[in-house]
């Protein structure tokens, strides 16, 4: 066996011929020091490089390098949802006209426009252009052909030509000589309205509001002819504060509400006076006289020794007499003078103690046939209150004498 070296000859002794270990034995005294140090040996080859270490700490951020260079850009993104309108805009100023444009074709047909006031133009049924007299154009104006009842100037479609609005210069037929504006039914004329006055053909119903004939200032009338009447239902009636009138065919004999169809004055005839004294008190009618301010002064009866005369009335319903009213006695042939009327109204039900109305007390001053004055109270017309005429001659009636042939008191509607 051969060892390259004295070293490595020591090395294989001690792996091969080593024994057991020994107790380690003494320290052996420190030996003398030994030559000076030897020069240094050339450096060894560089050793393997020894494994890495661990990650040292980070280190601190370094300045901020120059800004890169822009990246290219991106696809372009969904297109998002529309916002919301803006307000309108101030409006811009007019544009400039255009140009004219060409001249349309003719139209279809030909032209009759016959007269010479400008007239209304219409489409026949042949799409030919006309004009007619019937419809005159003037002063903004579309004046129109009178018509006739079977054919109004302005009708309906559908079979109802002959219905409509036309005017009759003639006026109404059965009577209505007023012209006015008609209205046809079917070809039949059913109404008009004339200046003055208007005519209906046929019933005329009223289902709410009313018929309305007066104003602040004017009198309206409803007026029935032919035999016509103006009639009530079981559960109507005719109010108002107005006249009720029927026209009679005799001049001056109409009738109105009031007294025997008067509505302006209350009549007395000669057998509604009777004759009487203040012995007797047979027919219980009561007066002022002599002293209006008494409850029951005298009641008179049969005789006319006195030339005493009383009548009694009751005042229709509606109606009053007060300062506005008159009386006038008749005497025929012979006017009294000097002589004495009291005028009372009571109710037919007074109570006891109940002062009678005055409403004149001409003691001794009182003239026949002319009118005085009544008042200053008034009486009013509810059915129950009565009016008094006193009338002393003071001398006896007879034959002769100035009989009254009766007397009128006025009034009027309430």
């Amino acid at each position: 066996m051969s060892f390259s070296s004295y070293s490595s000859y020591n090395q294989y002794v001690k792996n091969c011929c080593k024994g057991e270990k020994g107790d380690k034995g003494n320290v052996g005294p420190t030996g003398p020091s030994g030559g000076p140090i030897g020069p240094t040996g050339p450096t060894g080859d560089t050793g393997d490089p020894g494994p890495t270490g661990d990650t040292g700490p980070t280190g601190l951020q370094g300045e901020l390098g120059p800004t890169g260079p822009t990246g290219l850009q991106g696809e372009l993104g969904p297109t998002g949802p529309t916002g919301l309108q803006g307000e309108l805009g101030p409006t811009g100023p007019t544009g400039l006209q255009g140009e004219l444009g060409p001249t349309g074709p003719t139209g279809i047909g030909f032209t009759d426009l016959s007269g010479t006031a400008f007239q209304m133009a219409y489409f026949n049924s042949s799409t030919e252009l006309y004009g007619t007299p019937n419809a005159e154009v003037s002063n903004n104006q579309i004046l129109f052909a009178s018509g006739t009842s079977g054919e109004p100037v302005i009708a309906f479609q559908d079979g109802f030509n002959s219905t409509g609005i036309w005017y009759n210069p003639t006026g109404f037929p059965g009577g209505f000589t007023s012209s006015g504006l008609a209205i046809s039914i079917a070809g039949n004329q059913r109404a008009q309205i004339g200046a003055t006055t208007q005519r209906f053909e046929g019933n005329l119903y009223v289902t709410s509001g009313g018929i309305l004939t007066n104003s602040a200032s004017t009198l309206g009338d409803i007026w029935a002819f032919g035999g016509g009447a103006i009639k009530s239902g079981s559960s109507g009636s005719v109010t108002g504060a107005g006249l009720v009138r029927h026209t009679a065919n005799a001049s001056a004999a109409d009738w109105e509400d009031g007294h025997m169809g008067n509505p302006s004055e209350l009549i007395f005839t000669p057998t509604d006076f009777v004759v009487g004294s203040s012995g007797t008190r047979a027919l219980q009618v009561q007066s002022t006289q002599p002293d209006p301010s008494a409850v029951s002064s005298l009641w008179y009866g049969l005789t006319s020794a006195d030339g005493s005369l009383c009548a009694q009335k009751v005042v229709p319903n509606g109606f009053v007499i007060d300062a506005s009213s008159t009386i006038t006695v008749y005497t025929p042939g012979l006017s009294w003078t000097g002589a004495t009327c009291y005028v009372s109204a009571q109710a037919v039900d007074i109570g006891v103690g109940i002062p009678l109305i005055n409403l004149l007390s001409a003691n001794g001053t009182f003239f026949t046939n002319l009118p005085w004055s009544l008042g200053p109270d008034s009486v009013y017309g509810d059915g129950h209150n009565i009016i008094t005429i006193y009338l002393g001659r003071g001398i006896p009636i007879g034959p002769g004498t100035g009989n009254p042939s009766g007397a009128i008191i006025t009034m009027r509607r309430v």
